[in-house]
């Protein structure tokens, strides 16, 4: 950790210096982007690993398919309520605990919010927030995706808790969120 008057900032991490060869239409659009975007080219790469070791290694390894958000709202919207339905419990129990176990190796409250901190952060299908409080936790979605895609995280996220830690949580949705509420049983 490191202070500046009186004020804990951070944890500096031990950094590696790497040299690397890109050509010179690449460097330009890296200067550019970074310009753009009000940082360094060197802030911006470090962005993009970091992106690709905490998300998109381990998305590639589930197919994950990016899209636009259009298309994606207007594939929500086109799905058959029934099949919905029927296909949320796989979805949270299922493809949840093999996303835990391939990216992490187990199945733990504190993995599932990362795992949860991740997909909000990289994904673009929402964004997460969370507060703990001992055994008690308060998961928040936000989105801009419509009622439809609020109950497919609503039902997600729902039977996952169940499946991996055995409790019934209790969930609202809203039209662009979702809060989902559980207790941890004493262990």
């Amino acid at each position: 950790m490191y202070y500046q008057e009186g004020l804990l900032l951070s944890v500096r991490k031990k950094t590696i210096l790497r040299t690397i060869r890109i050509t010179d239409d690449l460097d330009r659009l890296l200067r550019k982007d970074a310009e753009t975007k009000g940082t360094n080219v060197n802030t911006l790469l470090n962005t993009l690993i970091k992106r690709y070791a905490e998300m998109d290694r381990y998305s590639e390894r589930f197919g994950h398919v990016r899209c636009p958000r259009t298309m994606f709202r207007f594939l929500i919207e086109a799905m058959d309520e029934e099949k919905l339905q029927k296909q949320m419990p796989q979805l949270g129990s299922e493809i949840v605990k093999a996303a835990l176990l391939t990216w992490f190796g187990k199945v733990n409250e504190k993995i599932f919010l990362e795992l949860l901190s991740r997909a909000g952060k990289y994904s673009g299908f929402f964004s997460f927030e969370h507060e703990t409080d001992g055994r008690n936790y308060n998961l928040t979605f936000r989105h801009d995706l419509g009622t439809r895609w609020s109950t497919i995280v609503k039902e997600a996220a729902s039977e996952a808790v169940t499946n991996m830690f055995g409790v019934v949580p209790r969930a609202e949705t809203g039209e662009n969120s979702v809060a989902v509420n559980f207790t941890l049983p004493e262990t």
